[in-house]
């Protein structure tokens, strides 16, 4: 059998191709390692953008959650005859009667049995 005139086999080829192949992954990896790790290592926060006003808008949908889970609490005291109900009384938790924005405390007026965000921003809620 006679051998081809470039001196490689075919297999040998092949081998030298995947060589080939995981020389560029190890060079990949190794330059996310020295270019990418030590930019998060050192602190640097990413650029203000659609992350964040994204995050400030799961905040305020939690914020007018909250508010309507309240008032449906209410709704369904005062259709037990609790008038005026009292939020202590309706067993909602902490994290639920306060904004998850500012941390301020619900403002509940039992007159009108209306429940408000003190947290700016937040009176439209």
């Amino acid at each position: 059998m006679r051998k081809p005139a470039s001196g490689f086999s075919p297999c040998r080829g092949q081998t030298m191709v995947a060589i080939l192949g995981v020389l560029v992954i190890l060079g990949a990896l190794v330059a996310v390692w020295f270019f990418v790790l030590p930019s998060r290592k050192a602190g640097k926060t990413p650029p203000a953008g659609p992350p964040q006003a994204a995050l400030a808008r799961a905040h305020d949908v939690e914020c007018r959650n909250n508010l309507q889970q309240i008032r449906a609490a209410l709704q369904m005291a005062q259709a037990e005859g609790n008038n005026p109900p009292d939020l202590a009384s309706l067993n909602l938790g902490e994290g639920l009667l306060k904004c998850p924005v500012g941390g301020e405390p619900y403002r509940y007026d039992p007159q009108t049995a209306q429940v408000s965000c003190p947290h700016a921003g937040h009176e439209k809620f």
